[in-house]
């Protein structure tokens, strides 16, 4: 395994956050993030995060959500929010349903990205439209906190 694991995701691959931020990091060598030979089993949980990182770098929707899970928390590598909810907007953004939800809640708590009410609504409402788990609950709690106007704005609607 090499000492020193580059991950960077360009914006010409993958579309930059909300706020221009393009998703470009150099990671310190794999034994320090990744918690290398120090723990027992690592090859069940290190060696895909590495192909899940690949994947990523390539463009993959799907493993920009399961990276900015593992970052979340700090699963396989050091616990970062920030970047943690840059890969999962990238996702969202993408169309990955459980990345839509996951930033809906980061949203709501304003983790990792600005406190936004009616941008939580919105991502809720796209996973809770497909039945995805939890989403229905958790959007008419975030719906509490917006009258119906506000609602209808964040959904592109207009009110009478």
């Amino acid at each position: 395994m090499p000492d020193d694991i580059a991950i960077t995701l360009s914006a010409s691959r993958a579309q930059p956050p909300v706020g221009g931020r393009p998703i470009r990091m150099r990671q310190p060598p794999a034994r320090e993030v990744l918690d290398l030979p120090h723990r027992p089993g690592f090859e069940s949980d290190v060696l895909p995060l590495l192909h899940l990182m690949a994947a990523a770098e390539a463009g993959d929707p799907g493993a920009m959500y399961f990276v900015g899970l593992r970052f979340l928390e700090g699963r396989g590598v050091a616990k970062d929010v920030w970047h943690g909810a840059r890969f999962i907007e990238t996702a969202a953004n993408a169309g990955v349903i459980g990345a839509s939800f996951t930033l809906g809640i980061l949203r709501f708590a304003g983790l990792g990205v600005a406190r936004d009410l009616a941008a939580a609504y919105r991502w809720l409402t796209d996973a809770a439209r497909v039945g995805y788990p939890g989403a229905e609950e958790n959007l008419q709690m975030v719906a509490r906190w917006l009258d119906q106007d506000e609602r209808a704005a964040a959904l592109g609607k207009k009110t009478a």
